[in-house]
């Protein structure tokens, strides 16, 4: 389960007293946004949860009912969110009271495993929204993060406060919100609105950055996302939220189904047709795990006529073959689209993806032995290449497995010291580290080497694709010599990459 993290320091612009943003009644729903928030968190597993704040606020969030920690800044905030950060055992979500958010993207960000932080962004047109600080992103990573104190050169998203930390860095994560802690400054107002309080979450988001984490994004424009301080803040978010879709967000909710860094086969081959088969399938209530299931079922087929030992067997197994990849990039399509994502279902795909590619292989060695001699697909005793090519895979993916599986993701960790309030501060780096920020800059201009780099790897779809074609022209000496040629490329590639990405850590 997730452990939830609520910060109270927005103050309601009007009305007597000084309110908080979280005490705006919310119509005809929970009293307020914080209980609002906190039903949706129940009603997602999310029963743990720990609200940090302001001391004027605190008695009236005790009369409805929360259990508040009292904090008087944001070096309070801090300190309450790295002590909680230091005996989690769960993911840690730290989310904004006044925040109205459609519940499946709350749900979104709760059920994601991976990365190990993550934060929520909205689009660039809510900069300058009440409680959205500047971002930028690329390639899927926060990359610059704004604050009060902090500005954001050329930014191209809106960072609402909410942020998703793994178990595995809630400790790295605690020992960043100590330093900015300890770090003096004032509780500066926002440039852009003056009423807004600094934020613990938004300095905390700036200190992970900066230090070297990375920190992915979870993009929050399939369903509104808002901040309010007034009524007529919260009425235009509810708005907004109970809008009847008019097929914009569908579209939107299908088109973020497809993975954006996919390999080139997947991408141009396959995604550029598979949302129709993915929406086709969400009308019929079909499920993911049924679509892996008949994704195996078409290998199995596919080995069998690879089998048969014919020029027809062949060409027929490549083309079942090549469906049963479409498959493969449905089920995990139509999972993400559906919001029917679970360990179990990728578990699920990862097995059977290893073993489509395995049973596939002694249908093309069977195939090639009883093949008629002196036809296309005779190629003889092709049994040793099979295994070998077998190794190769269960090798490559074993680095892989290991590499992924180490603990934790490799940063370029510094101590925060540098000034605050410098724009666009970047922690210093190895050498290591520079030569490979350096190669990922310039080979992520240019296409050419984006693709480059996607293909050289032999992603699944990659050898998929180079089996299918492989064994429908040629015959399966040639299938498996072209897959330990280019496996042994991809193996030599990786491991360099691999070595590189861990000196620079």
């Amino acid at each position: 389960m997730t452990v939830a993290v609520i910060t109270v320091t927005g103050r309601a612009r009007g009305g007597p007293g000084p309110g908080s943003a979280a005490a705006l009644p919310y119509p005809d729903g929970p009293p307020t946004l914080l209980a609002r928030l906190c039903d949706q968190l129940t009603t997602l597993n999310v029963p743990e949860v720990h609200v940090v704040g302001r001391p004027e606020f605190a008695a009236a969030l005790r009369a409805d009912g929360h259990f508040v920690t009292e904090s008087a800044d944001v070096a309070g905030d801090l300190r309450e969110l790295a002590r909680l950060a230091r005996t989690a055992r769960e993911p840690i979500v730290l989310l904004p009271a006044d925040l109205i958010i459609a519940d499946e993207a709350l749900a979104g960000l709760l059920d994601g495993a991976d990365p190990p932080i993550a934060a929520l962004t909205v689009p660039a047109r809510y900069r300058g929204s009440y409680g959205m600080a500047d971002a930028r992103v690329e390639d899927g990573r926060v990359v610059t993060a704004g604050s009060a104190e902090h500005v954001v050169p050329n930014p191209n998203a809106a960072f609402p406060g909410v942020l998703r930390i793994a178990p595995s860095l809630t400790k790295a994560v605690a020992d960043v919100a100590t330093e900015l802690a300890d770090l003096p400054r004032p509780d500066l107002p926002r440039p852009d609105t003056a009423e807004a309080p600094m934020e613990a979450v938004d300095l905390l988001l700036v200190g992970l950055v900066r230090s070297g984490m990375p920190v992915a994004v979870v993009p929050g424009h399939l369903r509104p996302c808002h901040r309010a301080r007034d009524e007529d803040g919260v009425r235009t978010a509810r708005e907004a939220l109970e809008k009847p879709d008019d097929g914009r967000d569908d579209a939107a909710r299908l088109a973020a189904a497809v993975k954006s860094n996919d390999g080139f086969f997947a991408t141009f081959a396959v995604s550029s047709y598979s949302p129709y088969i993915v929406r086709w399938a969400a009308v019929r209530g079909v499920s993911p795990t049924s679509i892996t299931a008949l994704s195996m079922v078409l290998a199995v087929l596919a080995a069998m006529w690879f089998a048969a030992g014919t020029r027809t067997g062949m060409v027929t197994g490549a083309v079942i073959f090549y469906f049963s990849f479409v498959l493969d990039c449905v089920d995990g399509q139509l999972a993400r689209y559906s919001g029917r994502t679970s360990l179990f279902g990728a578990w699920l795909d990862s097995v059977c993806d290893r073993a489509k590619e395995y049973v596939v292989y002694a249908g093309l060695a069977v195939g090639s032995t009883v093949a008629a001699v002196g036809s296309g697909p005779y190629a003889g005793d092709v049994w040793g290449l099979a295994v070998a090519v077998l190794i190769l895979q269960i090798v490559r993916h074993m680095v892989d497995f290991s590499y992924g599986a180490r603990g934790k993701p490799p940063l370029t960790r510094t101590r925060v010291t540098e000034p605050l309030m410098a724009p666009g501060v970047r922690p210093p780096t190895s050498q290591a580290a520079g030569a490979l920020a350096l190669w990922i800059r310039v080979t992520s201009r240019a296409r050419a080497f984006h693709w480059a780099k996607k293909m050289i790897v032999l992603p699944i779809g990659e050898r998929f694709a180079l089996i299918a074609v492989t064994a429908a022209l040629a015959d399966a000496r040639v299938t498996f010599l072209a897959l330990l040629i280019w496996g042994g490329i991809a193996a030599s590639y990786t491991l360099a990459g691999r070595m590189l990405r861990s000196v620079a850590a």
